[in-house]
């Protein structure tokens, strides 16, 4: 399977075999650890207890690999929660889409993966290119139909809500600079950095009248 050209039809697709799944999660714990270039077919078969035979039957080479675990984790991105749904104050809901954003995109493991797309440009610039362009939509799409929810009720008054969507979430990733790529032992500053991203993006756009549960 070109996993290239049917990207990113092919992160809606579920895994089909458990088998698979572990060998992509080796592998993805191998690239993460030593980048593409050091890391081996050998070193991947003895991580995911498979023999090489296993390995070859599924994958043809480290390339193929690859592709499958960038794939893979977008698959991150698949299912981003349903802000509309949310009946709390709208300055929480921002909250946890500021929160969900430094997880999917400026944690330790989030900065890890894009160092290793950076590492492999040379090899696989179109996949690195679909990559960007799938994170940055899928990330940008959800907030925006949150955000146009708002100024439907006549809460917010943004005349794009497109461009606020995609405001949101560069101050989202931004303002989290600080902790950008940090371990999970500092995660818990992340809650500030939050909080300081809705404050200022609520301040940059008119509130027509104060914020209060959505249902309300």
């Amino acid at each position: 399977m070109n996993r290239i050209e049917n990207f990113p039809a092919a992160v809606s697709e579920d895994v089909p075999d458990p088998r698979v799944a572990q060998i992509v999660e080796a592998a993805k714990n191998e690239f993460l650890a030593k980048g593409f270039a050091e890391t081996t077919m050998d070193e991947i078969a003895k991580v995911a207890r498979i023999s090489k035979q296993t390995l070859y039957r599924h994958f043809q080479d480290k390339a193929e690999l690859f592709e499958a675990v960038i794939v893979a984790d977008m698959g991150r991105f698949r299912n981003p929660p349903d802000l509309t749904q949310d009946g709390r104050d709208p300055r929480d809901v921002f909250f946890e889409a500021a929160r969900w954003v430094y997880d999917n995109h400026v944690s330790w493991t989030s900065v890890s993966m894009s160092k290793i797309l950076i590492g492999a440009a040379g090899h696989f610039a179109e996949l690195i290119r679909r990559h960007h362009e799938y994170r940055f939509q899928s990330s940008v799409s959800w907030i925006e139909i949150y955000i146009r929810s708002l100024v439907d009720r006549g809460l917010l008054n943004v005349a794009d809500p497109h461009r606020a969507a995609v405001r949101f979430a560069l101050m989202a990733s931004e303002g989290s600079g600080p902790v950008m790529g940090c371990e999970p032992a500092r995660l818990k500053d992340r809650e500030r950095y939050a909080r300081m991203t809705v404050a200022m993006f609520l301040h940059g756009v008119a509130c027509v009248k104060p914020l209060k549960s959505a249902r309300s």
